[in-house]
């Protein structure tokens, strides 16, 4: 038994997948595969590779939206100012006076 580049089993030529593969072990060994024994190709693991890569991705983008709605929603509570009402003020307010200092008055 031996496997071509896309990691299918080929006996005498022909190509096998992994049900057929347990069965042509068994018969060689003589006995039955334990049934935790996994056995695949390397068709299946990339493809398994390549549907996890894409759920990561998915899953990253899915994380930065609810991050930038909850930024945007604590940006909009945060943006509410309160009007004052505005003082009309007919002339400018008279410069205070500082206190003399004791000593400093004139006689």
């Amino acid at each position: 038994m031996t496997k071509d580049d896309d990691g299918m089993a080929r006996v005498g030529g022909e190509r096998l997948g992994t049900a057929e593969v347990r069965r042509v072990l068994t018969g060689q060994l003589g006995y039955a595969l334990p049934a935790d024994l996994v056995i695949t190709t390397r068709a299946e693991i990339e493809a398994r590779e390549f549907t996890a890569y894409g759920r990561g991705w998915r899953d990253r983008v899915e994380h930065d939206r609810r991050r930038a709605e909850e930024a945007r929603a604590a940006r909009e509570r945060q943006a509410k100012v309160l009007a004052f009402p505005r003082q009309k003020q007919t002339s400018p307010p008279a410069p205070a006076r500082c206190p003399a200092p004791p000593g400093d008055e004139p006689s």
